[in-house]
């Protein structure tokens, strides 16, 4: 084989490691992110809960727009929203962005994640663009809240989250060497044979 024709193979290889390595760590990122909020909150829905901690949603009448409010003490004015109609979300999540400097930035803070009988499950992230923030997952039911669980969130969960999507995009390659090489090996065990 001509050295041009082995050094592109050699760069094709690396390149489709790169993008193995890419896809796999893709794929796993939202999961990853998704088992680390479950492994790293705390349960809340039975304990007693310290003043002004979770996050939950309100209406201010001051402005008549929708902000976050710390259950259970709330700032005077603010009426926790126990009513979500899912033609709401896209206001109250564009009056959830407003409160931060950040423009044309389209993540909804809070979502609604189950409508059971009697019943809503919603999450509420506090919006901000600093390195420190706060999430809290709680059920609206008979006009009341009752706080589930509880995360803060810091640049050390960024690096936790990071853990699997990157082990496994490595193991993936490492994998694929493996049976690059295995597959090399075996063609010139079975040369050696036939030339027997």
């Amino acid at each position: 084989m001509p050295p041009y024709d082995e050094k592109f193979k050699k760069w094709a290889v690396r390149l489709f490691q790169i993008g193995l390595f890419l896809v796999v760590f893709y794929l796993l990122r939202n999961p990853s992110w998704q088992l680390m909020e479950k492994l790293w909150s705390r349960d809340i829905s039975s304990g007693p809960l310290n003043p002004g901690v979770v996050p939950v949603l309100v209406h201010s009448h001051a402005d008549g727009k929708f902000s976050v409010g710390f259950f259970p003490d709330l700032s005077p004015g603010a009426v926790v929203v126990t009513d979500i109609r899912d033609q709401d979300l896209a206001v109250i999540n564009t009056d959830l962005r407003s409160r931060i400097p950040v423009k044309d930035y389209q993540y909804n803070y809070f979502k609604v994640l189950h409508r059971g009988q009697g019943y809503t499950d919603v999450s509420l992230e506090v919006p901000t663009t600093g390195d420190f923030w706060r999430k809290s997952w709680y059920r609206l039911q008979s006009g009341s809240v009752h706080p589930q669980r509880l995360i803060f969130f810091s640049p050390f969960f960024g690096f936790l989250v990071l853990i699997l999507p990157t082990t496994a995009g490595v193991a993936a390659v490492l994998t694929l060497r493996f049976l690059r090489r295995w597959n090399a090996s075996y063609r010139v065990h079975k040369v050696h044979l036939q030339a027997r």
